[in-house]
């Protein structure tokens, strides 16, 4: 049993350390970037210029979680929220920032002419 919770620990921490920085892999997705869950419930994304970022919660126009600062991390089309990604802090990018040619309404999500986006496997990320 120790073995195998070895192997399985030892797999995961190399698989961590074969990820970029995002602002490395990724530059285009360095920003602010927003997603409403519901008409009152929204999600911000924070990465920062130096893949450092944070994550922030609200509803009914309160915060009501956020996280601390960490690098954020990128393999293949996955960005994770830390070396170690466990809670749910990772997400698969479908389409890399693009500007909206037109305005239109995807699910809770505005995404207004002239502004960036990002489609990820949980849904679209608008630039506040």
């Amino acid at each position: 049993m120790r073995t195998l919770i070895f192997i399985l620990c030892t797999s995961l921490l190399f698989c961590s350390c074969k990820k970029e920085t995002v602002h490395t892999a990724a530059p285009s997705l360095v920003g602010t970037w927003k997603h409403y869950s519901a008409a009152d419930a929204w999600h911000i994304i924070y990465i920062y210029a130096d893949s450092q970022g944070k994550m922030e919660w609200y509803t009914n126009n309160e915060l009501y979680k956020d996280s601390k600062v960490r690098t954020w991390y990128m393999k293949d089309n996955t960005i994770y929220f830390g070396k170690m990604a466990l809670n749910g802090e990772l997400y698969e990018v479908i389409d890399f920032p693009v500007v909206s040619p037109s305005q239109s309404i995807e699910l809770f999500d505005t995404l207004k002419a002239g502004k960036r986006f990002i489609r990820t496997d949980k849904g679209c990320y608008v630039e506040p």
